[in-house]
């Protein structure tokens, strides 16, 4: 298993040689830094952030990425809404910049209680892939064209190349202040079950790595895992990122949860939401609160 590993690196190392000049494949880590340039890439890509020390007067700092994929729906890791006081403070952006700012002209979306985790999440107790994520319905819909990503219907396919990204920290522990990214490719279950046994989960994971070691890091989660179709310049998440490791530069593997796996409960997700969200708007404004079950 750690031969196959290792010839897959080595495979990799020469796939990225034909794309990126011998001084790029160096830094080529989202913790080290190949910055993403081109203008309105990656428009699904959304940045969560939280009020610094707790209080919106002192900004806002970025906790964890997500990915649009409707224009009012968001998706991101479940372990990114742990503290649900802070919920309705979070500020949703998308990916042109990290600063602690916010400007009178930016589009600023916001998450309020209009979320779900998936139900299963937290019930291993350790720290494990497995039922991480969550989809969030947003106050008001992105009028971006373009902005959506969309989801997979097909598997990905072992050593396939795709892209993860994010505004994670760095391996001297800085945040960036614009969007990196990274080509990788996905691993088989051995060679993942090898590497973290614990975390990952087969069936419901993906885990990634390339030949030069690039890794999600602290502020990556629930950034997307995605494969551009050349055929048709049409792109599909196939993961959302769950774990990696706390030293970025000896990270060797990232662990994303599996879209295509949780792709029925999604749906049910979006439906229960949206379904309540009408609900909640035709009731008297004047009322506090309202709770529905189904």
């Amino acid at each position: 298993m750690i031969n196959s590993v290792i010839l897959m690196m080595f495979l990799y190392s020469n796939f990225v040689s034909t794309e990126f000049e011998e001084s790029t494949e160096y830094y080529e880590k989202i913790a080290w830094g190949q910055y993403v340039y081109e203008e309105g890439a990656y428009p699904f890509y959304l940045s969560i952030q939280k009020p610094l020390g707790g209080n919106p007067k002192y900004g806002y700092y970025h906790s964890c990425g997500g990915s649009l994929i409707e224009p009012r729906i968001m998706l991101t890791a479940a372990h990114c809404l742990m503290n649900e006081s802070q919920i309705p403070l979070m500020r949703i952006l998308p990916n042109y910049r990290n600063t602690p700012l916010i400007l009178p002209g930016d589009l600023v979306l916001v998450v309020n209680k209009s979320y779900e985790k998936h139900p299963h999440y937290g019930t291993i107790p350790w720290s494990n892939a497995k039922d991480d994520i969550a989809v969030v319905l947003l106050d008001k819909p992105d009028p971006r064209p373009g902005a959506i990503i969309l989801r997979p219907f097909l598997p990905l396919h072992i050593c396939f190349p795709v892209k993860m990204m994010g505004f994670g920290f760095t391996e001297s522990g800085d945040l960036p202040y614009r969007l990196r990214e990274a080509t990788v490719l996905r691993l088989d279950d051995e060679d993942c079950l090898d590497e973290m046994p614990w975390n990952y989960a087969p069936g419901y994971s993906l885990c990634v790595s390339n030949g030069v070691g690039s890794a999600g890091c602290q502020g990556d989660s629930g950034g997307p895992l995605i494969w551009e179709n050349p055929q048709n310049n049409r792109t599909f998440i196939y993961g959302v990122l769950a774990i990696g490791r706390w030293d970025c530069r000896f990270a060797p593997f990232t662990i994303f949860v599996d879209v295509l796996s949780y792709n029925d409960w999604i749906d049910i997700a979006i439906f229960r939401l949206t379904i309540l969200d009408e609900l909640r708007s035709g009731l008297d404004p004047h009322k506090d609160s309202f709770e529905y079950t189904f």
